[in-house]
């Protein structure tokens, strides 16, 4: 494995037994600075995105940029089915865990989520007026 990120500790922080006291070391922020500068999360599919993301990674929804990486974040395998869940339960779409390795952002996964959305709300609308010319004609 590969570190994310190196943090420079002036002194260990040691328990009462000698220990490195990992509850004590500083947070590192990863905020998504690996994929640029943070861009916060923007529209309804990007905020629930944000949600469940911070929800499985036990981070602040506001910490989170809108392309920062799952895993870059320090998501793995089992949030990653996790995920998959969260989003077919709230934004009422399953996908593949192929789909999460090519849209690694909130803002790719909102924005194929949006053009589902927008493609169910066509078809809804085409079916509607099939129906009304079979009712007038």
């Amino acid at each position: 494995m590969v570190p994310s990120a190196f943090v420079a500790v002036a002194e260990w922080p040691l328990s009462a037994n000698g220990k490195t006291d990992r509850k004590a070391l500083p947070a590192v922020a990863l905020c998504g600075a690996e994929a640029g500068d943070f861009i916060a999360p923007a529209g309804d599919t990007e905020l629930l995105l944000a949600e469940i993301w911070a929800g499985l990674l036990g981070m602040a929804a506001s910490d989170i940029s809108a392309n920062a990486s799952f895993f870059a974040l320090g998501g793995h395998s089992l949030q990653l089915i996790r995920l998959l869940k969260a989003i077919e339960q709230q934004a009422g779409h399953s996908f593949s865990v192929k789909f999460l390795f090519r849209n690694p952002s909130i803002a790719l996964q909102a924005a194929q989520i949006d053009r589902l959305n927008a493609a169910r709300a066509l078809s809804a609308q085409q079916a509607q007026a099939t129906n009304l010319e079979r009712i007038v004609f």
